[in-house]
């Protein structure tokens, strides 16, 4: 039991290093708003996630902003973006592995999973945005986004709508890749939670 929870915990801690390491190769998907860019930290989130559970997971993505925050020192000495992006992970990766767990993996769900999985990261980070990270920009960095309903709308939506598919399009294609590995893997870590119905 000891040996497991080691090799559980030794797993987070590289799942966590691999997305951080993944988080700084992004780049921006609209040309009129270069600072909003997307990165494929997520995979490797959603892999520990499938594979040690949801709680696991949010570890991750927290080591992976923690370690973000480090190494840049965030805005002004603010974790604004850090956790930012903290936030928005988890409102991708919870429905999509809420989705695999109760409903399986087949195309159709996973097509529903990564709508659903986009459609609640664009919801989140609009009001996000629109609340609080927006405001905090300008008043810690100086920084103006404009009008506020046309940033939320020419800027931050379609933003979150082009990510979301993309990393979910993209999560699903190494998933389905490496899917027997990840099996044999939570059934080595958790044989009770692995509904093998709903993954074939």
């Amino acid at each position: 039991m000891i040996e497991q929870r080691t090799k559980k915990v030794t797993m987070i801690g590289i799942l966590a290093a691999v997305a951080w390491v993944v988080s700084q190769f992004s780049f921006p998907l609209l040309y009129w708003s270069p600072f909003l860019k997307v990165d494929f930290s997520d995979i490797p989130i959603l892999l520990g996630m499938y594979v040690y559970g949801p709680l696991s997971g949010i570890a991750i993505a927290a080591i992976r902003s923690l370690l973000s925050y480090i190494t840049s020192g965030g805005e002004a000495g603010f974790p604004i973006g850090d956790t930012t992006a903290f936030i928005g992970t988890l409102s991708l990766t919870l429905p999509i592995y809420y989705m695999i767990k109760n409903k399986g993996v087949s195309k159709k769900e996973s097509i529903l999973a990564g709508g659903l999985a986009t459609l609640s990261l664009t919801i989140t980070m609009s009001i996000l945005n629109w609340l609080v990270v927006a405001p905090l920009y300008m008043r810690v960095m100086g920084f103006s986004v404009g009008p506020m309903r046309e940033y939320l709308a020419l800027s931050v939506v379609p933003f979150n709508l082009i990510k979301g598919t993309l990393v979910s399009f993209i999560f699903y294609v190494v998933f389905y890749q490496i899917q027997d590995y990840l099996n044999n893997l939570k059934i080595k870590n958790n044989p009770i939670d692995l509904n093998t119905s709903n993954i074939k």
